[in-house]
């Protein structure tokens, strides 16, 4: 195993990551994977351009699968740490989704739980 270090700014999204999350199958999968119920909704990191190279290596790599019902995409979750907390980056695998974007899950809000803001620059840790 190996670490990866992520370095993100903070943004907004529009919510697709909490609907994505809340949808019954997609959090059965989330408990069955991860071992604990999800946050209803991710933290949405824009990477530096290290970042984004290093996410193609990840992407090559096997992530647990959150496998789709007809009509979504199959989405891959990599164990993770941003700080003290224990979460999963999840990489959906959906045509024209941005390179340098990553989303993370956890079992709290993790943009509560630290005071995090839009920019503000964060570290993750990716076990692969």
């Amino acid at each position: 195993m190996s670490t990866l270090t992520f370095f993100g700014a903070v943004f907004s999204g529009k919510g697709q990551g909490k609907r994505f999350v809340e949808l019954p199958w997609v959090k059965r999968q989330l408990i069955k994977h991860t071992r604990f119920t999800p946050f209803a909704g991710t933290l949405n990191l824009r990477l530096d351009e290290e970042g984004t190279r290093q996410r193609v290596i990840i992407e090559k790599k096997l992530g647990l699968e959150i496998e789709p019902k007809a009509g979504y995409y199959p989405g891959y979750l990599y164990k993770a740490k941003l700080k003290d907390t224990i979460c999963y980056i999840v990489i959906p695998k959906m045509p024209n989704y941005p390179k340098d974007v990553i989303e993370i899950i956890a079992k709290d809000n993790l943009r509560q739980k630290y005071s995090l803001k839009d920019g503000e620059k964060v570290t993750v840790k990716v076990t692969v």
